[in-house]
């Protein structure tokens, strides 16, 4: 029987100390990085929000347009009369809501501490968080999000500077989660924690979701489907190697945080089903994506997120 430990890239010992969890300096070191990367802040996508305009404009309140009322909207800038004529809630939309406000749902939950290469998945799902965050503060966006894991999240309006980068950062590094001392209620699922989002995401905005998605039901689904309307989505799915293909047929030995338990990938159907599991979840992810106008990426814990990111961005945006 072999144990199956975590490899690291030789590139990467210099940086990564602990495969096993993330440092304030470690995340504030990714700041360069963060900011060569080659996401654009505009045209969004969306279907309803119109150009994103530059977020070095100022605080204008100059009058843009009227459009129909989405769940979120500040009920005092309804437009009655609009709204009178047409039988139907519309809203007004100012300059200063063009902006590009970039949100995180970081998943912190159980599933996301194991790994057999590099680095959990929890790290580098936090090492490109902190990477996309740098790139938003470099590009002068408002920045926020939700950590989630089942037994509770947390929450962090969206704010501009250096400040919302670090104060991300921090509660990221601080969360609990890394010393595996939360524990699961027994009724809690993803789609409780989906729910802030909705009053967080504004027309317009860019959502990152980082999860390795391993509970994703149709109930999630149907969530994005509405948050997708109006802002830009992009689903980071957040994965092993050996969650995509098993080790030659042997008998190995992993650890998670909590156990350790033999593998056995001998027999033939049980490597068919395994990878049949890990494609049935890709191919969800990625058709959700084309049929909402979402970007797809795929983040192996093999490879730097800062690399993953450089090629995978170019061709998204292409």
């Amino acid at each position: 029987m072999r144990p199956f430990g975590m490899r690291r890239p030789g590139g990467d010992r210099a940086s990564l100390t602990d495969p096993t969890k993330v440092t304030v300096s470690q995340l504030i070191a990714l700041r360069a990085a963060g900011e060569g990367l080659p996401l654009r802040s505009g045209p969004i996508r969306a279907r309803q929000s119109g150009q994103y305009l530059s977020a070095f404009k100022g605080r204008g309140m100059e009058f843009d347009e009227v459009r129909p009322y989405q769940p979120g909207d500040d009920v005092r800038t309804i437009d009655w009369r609009v709204t009178a004529r047409s039988g139907h809630p519309h809203t007004k939309l100012f300059r200063e809501e063009r902006e590009c406000p970039v949100l995180f749902w970081l998943d912190l939950s159980n599933s996301m501490f194991f790994a057999t290469r590099r680095a959990y998945k929890a790290v580098l799902a936090a090492e490109t968080t902190a990477l996309l965050a740098w790139h938003a503060l470099h590009s002068g966006d408002r920045l926020g999000g939700v950590i989630f894991t089942p037994e509770a999240s947390r929450i962090l309006r969206p704010a501009r500077g250096k400040v919302a980068v670090t104060g991300l950062i921090g509660e990221i590094c601080r969360h609990p989660a890394w010393a595996g001392t939360e524990k699961v209620p027994a009724n809690g699922t993803v789609r409780d924690h989906f729910a802030p989002l909705t009053h967080l995401v504004k027309p317009g905005g860019r959502l990152f979701i980082l999860s390795d998605f391993r509970t994703l039901s149709e109930d999630d689904l149907q969530l994005l489907r509405r948050l997708a309307v109006h802002s830009e989505l992009i689903l980071a799915h957040i994965f092993d190697p050996i969650e995509q293909e098993l080790p030659p047929p042997g008998h190995y030995l992993l650890r998670d945080r909590d156990s350790v338990f033999c593998l056995d990938s001998t027999r033939s159907t049980t490597r068919a089903a395994f990878r049949a599991r890990f494609d049935e979840r890709q191919h969800t992810l990625e058709h959700f994506c084309r049929s909402h106008d979402a970007l797809y990426l795929p983040l192996s814990t093999a490879v730097a997120p800062a690399e993953s990111l450089h090629r995978l961005l170019r061709r998204g945006q292409r």
